[in-house]
């Protein structure tokens, strides 16, 4: 049975190396089967999908560095099991502390990796589905250009219930009142959340972007 405790605080990460290996997308990976709870490296190694050794060797860093502490030793034949948890059960890493010296940095770095993957799982799907894929480029009758995914040159993407459910599309000509956009923001929070709660059976990468667009950066594209 997992022992769990708790802190009332997050940790403030000083240590600049602690703060670059939590703020890394790849490598944050490693606490996260000891974060609040209890571990043996063999089962988080499992977990992780990694050799145990090579876990091992990443642990004593993390020890090293004061982000993993060991709980307990279990007795086993031979030498002993150490059971190891996170130092607390949440951390915080100012961005003056870590490598990635400002917050444009960080989110790029996290927004590089789904977006790959993103763009690769659509690939995927795309080239799984019949049809002669390409960019239709058309008027619409209200006057705007449109460039769309579509299959043949008179078939758009539609969202029928015989495709895949794949959405990838920007819309940086939404003009919205405040009041729209904050209730604009509020419901799909509201849909994320119920359907977050219905745990079928696929993994789905969820991707939806909202922002003001200020004047100076509209002039750069």
């Amino acid at each position: 049975m997992e022992e769990q405790f708790s802190t009332s605080h997050p940790q403030i990460v000083s240590n600049p190396i602690a703060a670059d290996i939590l703020v890394n997308t790849q490598t944050r990976k490693l606490i996260y089967p000891f974060l609040g709870r209890t571990k043996t490296v063999a089962v988080a190694a499992q977990e992780l999908d990694m050799s145990t050794s090579a876990l091992l060797y990443q642990v004593n860093k993390l020890l090293n560095l004061g982000i993993l502490r060991i709980v307990r030793e279990e007795p086993r034949a031979g030498r002993a099991s150490k059971v190891y948890s996170t130092t607390s059960e949440s951390f915080f890493v100012p961005f003056q502390t870590a490598k990635t010296e400002t917050l444009e940095a960080y989110l790029q770095s996290i927004k590089h990796y789904y977006e790959q993957l993103l763009t690769t799982s659509i690939v995927q799907v795309m080239e799984s589905m019949e049809g002669d894929w390409g960019v239709k480029i058309y008027r619409s009758q209200d006057g705007k250009v449109h460039a769309l995914m579509a299959v043949y040159p008179d078939k758009l993407m539609r969202l029928e219930e015989v495709e895949p459910a794949i959405l990838d599309f920007y819309c940086p000509d939404l003009f919205l009142d405040f009041r729209d956009a904050k209730a604009l923001q509020r419901e799909l929070g509201e849909v994320f959340q119920k359907y977050m709660q219905k745990g079928g059976s696929q993994r789905y990468l969820w991707h939806v972007g909202l922002v003001p667009i200020s004047s100076a950066i509209e002039h750069w594209h």
